[in-house]
């Protein structure tokens, strides 16, 4: 657990250092990535990218209105890969500018994964900085940021962070689940995280669990 008073830049944690696997939660570096360009460039968010409709029996929460295989926007494929966390969105995205990505964990001094097996690479602690650099509006220009953040609000996944607080309490978030399964089908391990901005009243605050 790793908790930020986002004003005051107090914190406390319990394990915040231990790495675990981001999974889902890296589709914000992704999106992070495309603003960046639209901050020099607008209308790279109106360009039309081919989206292939898959079946992921993975997913932790299934979208209610899912894409269908087409053409769409950056920005409509974008929305989709945080609100509804589609992991083809993600890999539409990634796949068309995979530089953007990468920039955005230089910029923020995120050590990236050390090799495609090692998953458990990212503490809470170090995920939070996605969002601190949102809040303060010190990566993206300040219209972007707080586009973004927005964006997270919408986030449809409500078994986490948002069932811990009051009902109408806004919450910028996303959630990542990786289940490790075993050639022999056994589960060796499963996990699920949920981190993101709750706006408390006078003092928003950085949760990641």
């Amino acid at each position: 657990v790793y908790f930020r008073d986002l004003n005051l830049g107090k914190w406390m944690g319990v394990n915040e250092n231990v790495l675990y696997d981001p999974s889902s939660m890296l589709k914000v570096a992704v999106m992070i990535g495309y603003f960046k360009k639209a901050d020099k460039d607008p209308n790279v968010l109106l360009k039309e990218l081919y989206y292939k409709s898959v079946v992921d029996a993975g997913q932790y929460y299934k979208p209610e209105h899912p894409l269908t295989t087409g053409s769409y926007t950056i920005r409509d494929i974008n929305q989709a890969m945080i609100i509804d966390s589609d992991n083809a969105a993600l890999e539409t995205l990634y796949n068309n500018d995979r530089q953007a990505f990468v920039d955005v964990l230089k910029s923020l001094q995120i050590p990236p994964p050390l090799t495609t097996s090692h998953l458990d690479f990212m503490s809470p602690k170090t995920y939070s900085g996605l969002f601190r650099t949102l809040f303060s509006a010190t990566y993206l220009s300040k219209p972007l940021s707080e586009q973004a953040l927005q964006l997270l609000t919408y986030t449809t996944f409500k078994k986490g962070l948002v069932a811990g607080v009051l009902p109408g309490t806004i919450v910028a978030h996303k959630f990542g689940e990786h289940t490790y399964t075993l050639p022999n089908g056994e589960i060796r391990t499963r996990q699920l995280h949920d981190c993101g901005i709750i706006y408390y009243p006078g003092h928003p605050y950085f949760l990641c669990v």
